[in-house]
C-alpha cells in the first residue's frame, strides 16, 4: 500500500476492530451500520466518535429507529 493511501486511512479506535481491518477506514466517508437491538452498535460509535474527538476531528453521530407497528 502507497503512502498516500495509508495517510487517507486511520483507526477506529477500537482495538479489537482494527485487528479485523488492519489497514483502517477512509477518511471523509459516510459508514451505515445496521442490525438487531442490543448488538452494540451504539457503544462502537460512542467509542469511534471518542477516539475521533481525541484526534480534534468534528465528528456526527445519526440514529434512526423503525417501528415495528404503531400502538
Amino acid at each position: 500500500m502507497s503512502a498516500t493511501s495509508k495517510s487517507s486511512r486511520h483507526s477506529t479506535g477500537i482495538l479489537r476492530f482494527d485487528e479485523f481491518v488492519p489497514c483502517g477506514l477512509p477518511h471523509h466517508n459516510v459508514r451505515v451500520v445496521r442490525g438487531n437491538p442490543c448488538t452494540t452498535k451504539s457503544t462502537f460509535f460512542e467509542q469511534f466518535i471518542s477516539d475521533g474527538k481525541q484526534r480534534d476531528e468534528f465528528c456526527v453521530l445519526v440514529t434512526l429507529s423503525e417501528l415495528s407497528s404503531l400502538t
